[in-house]
């Protein structure tokens, strides 16, 4: 109880916590681990991804959140929307490639560039959610993203030193 529904716009009960849930661990997830500001600079820097002790668990959710990510996408042209070619400055020299390497290969070793391609596909998402064209009608065929994504975000900001300049 207590939260609002949106079902003039189709959109049910798990789908409006999932993302009632993604926008408070993001907003606390940018504030604490990126220092107030999630930024492609900041998330190519690779800067937090030092003292992260990956566990079972960890490797597990990204996992997850890369197979959640690739069944959303289902086709090239959701992820070169989630991973443009045309964001200038943002995707310059290897970084595009960095990010299409994690979500396109098969192997299974994470290192820096790991987190670097997840959490820069989460910020796209965050981007497109609250910047990007408004589809509430497809909000629920987004639920198990939103779920996915939860799940990696609650372990970040529950396992992950913030961040110091």
């Amino acid at each position: 109880g207590g939260i609002i529904m949106y079902e003039s716009f189709g959109i049910n009960e798990a789908t409006t916590r999932a993302i009632c849930k993604f926008t408070v661990l993001w907003n606390y997830f940018e504030s604490h681990i990126y220092g107030k500001e999630c930024n492609p600079k900041k998330i190519f820097s690779g800067h937090r991804v030092s003292n992260l002790y990956v566990t079972e668990n960890c490797k597990y959710l990204i996992a997850n959140v890369k197979s959640t990510v690739l069944e959303y996408a289902r086709g090239a042209h959701v992820l070169d929307r989630l991973i443009p070619k045309n964001r200038i400055g943002e995707l310059n020299g290897n970084r595009r490639d960095i990010v299409m390497t994690f979500f396109q290969s098969e192997n299974t070793t994470v290192d820096a560039n790991t987190f670097i391609a997840i959490e820069y596909v989460l910020y796209r998402i965050r981007c497109n959610l609250f910047h990007g064209t408004k589809s509430p009608y497809f909000l629920n065929d987004q639920i198990y993203l939103f779920n996915a994504i939860n799940e990696y975000l609650d372990y970040m900001v529950t396992y992950f030193e913030p961040y110091q300049d």
